[in-house]
């Protein structure tokens, strides 16, 4: 049997030879599962290079623990047996991420939501330095918005409709701020699902604030060489980000040669991959050198414009006539009606609700107005139900050429 003088195992892991032939294996970040040995209990036997060792002593080093092993001896009886090898060492540190994982889930739940309300540039900055998912962060917290804005719009239904007044508390504000948290949460919905890209919200948009300057991509993502090892065929890089593109077992050329992914581990605000030289042919996904790719825009269209734009241009087109509202529709793909829906549901809500707190009360001119929106909102739902095809505003036939030019502005690029 011959045991090198230092192997490098992946994880932290090291197995040093001691001058008595003994020897001492060192663990920085993981916990290994054996027990010393302890009066004429036998310690965990440990397969290293097929020849058997006991474990006769653990102590803490540092931040970790060193455990010494000694030949076994024919004396004692094998229970728990370990083979000390790379993919074993790889295996356990997954085993650990897991639960690590499954011990913080619980607090993520709430915690996701909330942050994807952030702005796109920020979840896509948490996204590459710890696997933070943005896309579901997004999608959950336009479901919670949208949530939010019904109970607004069915409380101002029900005060509209002599239920209780809706006085200057939370859920007053709430019933004004509705239509737009409805325009805006469903154009969250459709920008994450069409895509699959975070997108935030407007009321955290002074958050952009906090962003740092970005560098370049290149300087971004390009993992370094922390550790190199020829010798023992060991391969460690430090990257700035997750690299989800990496997967286990995959395989990276690096100067001519083949080297398997062990293990992953995280060390400060950066990640450690850990590679192992492979002797035989190389198999498995081949990894790059290179930023992760991007995620594919569907090709039916551009890339969808901006959150600002994406509200304004919507709710605009909620007041447009018929023509204009089908092709806004058709560019951010949703069905036509649903903009009728929206801006129908603005004018009965908003006209409701000022008729029932008395605003037209000490003026005729305001009570005017706002019988006609509760009006047209009306008969553009009847015209809605009758034909199923979307119904302008008479606002908007007589803003037609200037909505007419802020949606085309406002419109996706061209796809490629």
């Amino acid at each position: 049997m011959s045991t090198p003088r230092r192997l490098d195992l992946g994880a932290g892991v090291a197995v040093t030879t001691l001058p008595d032939g003994r020897l001492l294996v060192r663990s920085e970040r993981l916990r290994l599962p054996w027990s010393a040995r302890a009066a004429r209990s036998a310690g965990t036997a440990v397969l290293i290079d097929g020849a058997p060792f006991q474990v006769v002593e653990r102590q803490r080093a540092g931040g970790g623990e060193a455990w010494t092993l000694q030949p076994w001896s024919e004396d004692d009886a094998m229970r728990g047996v370990f083979t000390l090898d790379e993919a074993w060492v790889s295996g356990l540190e997954r085993e650990r991420a897991s639960e690590r994982a499954a011990r913080r889930r619980w607090w993520l739940l709430p915690v996701v939501p909330l942050l994807g309300f952030a702005p796109a540039s920020l979840q896509t900055s948490w996204e590459l330095r710890w696997g933070f998912p943005a896309a579901t962060a997004t999608l959950l917290s336009a479901l919670a918005e949208l949530a939010l804005a019904t109970v607004g719009v069915v409380h101002a239904l029900a005060s509209a409709f002599g239920g209780p007044g809706m006085g200057s508390g939370p859920l007053a504000w709430l019933g004004l701020a509705s239509p737009l948290l409805l325009v805006e949460s469903f154009v969250r919905l459709k920008h994450v699902s069409a895509a699959q890209e975070p997108i935030g919200s407007a009321l955290c948009l002074p958050l952009s604030l906090l962003e740092t300057p970005r560098r370049s991509a290149v300087d971004d993502t390009a993992p370094a060489v922390r550790g190199f090892d020829r010798s023992a065929g060991s391969l460690e890089l430090w990257s700035p980000i997750h690299r989800a593109d990496w997967i286990a077992d995959g395989v990276l050329w690096y100067r001519d040669e083949p080297y398997r992914l062990a293990s992953v581990g995280r060390e400060g605000r950066g990640w450690i991959y850990a590679f192992g030289r492979l002797e035989a042919a190389a198999e498995g996904a081949a990894l790059r050198l290179m930023p992760p790719v991007s995620r594919p825009l569907p090709s039916t269209r551009g890339r969808p414009p901006g959150l600002a734009r994406s509200t304004v241009a919507t709710a605009l087109a909620c007041l447009a006539p018929r023509d204009l509202q089908e092709a806004w529709a058709r560019r951010i793909d949703v069905r036509p009606v649903l903009l009728t829906i929206l801006g129908a549901g603005a004018e009965c809500c908003g006209a409701l609700i000022n008729l029932r707190s008395g605003a037209g009360a000490g003026s005729s001119v305001a009570l005017t107005v706002n019988l006609i929106v509760l009006v047209e909102g009306g008969a553009r739902f009847a015209l809605l139900v009758g034909s199923g095809r979307p119904a302008g505003t008479l606002l908007g036939l007589a803003l037609r050429p200037l909505l007419a030019r802020l949606l085309d502005d406002a419109s996706p690029a061209p796809g490629p």
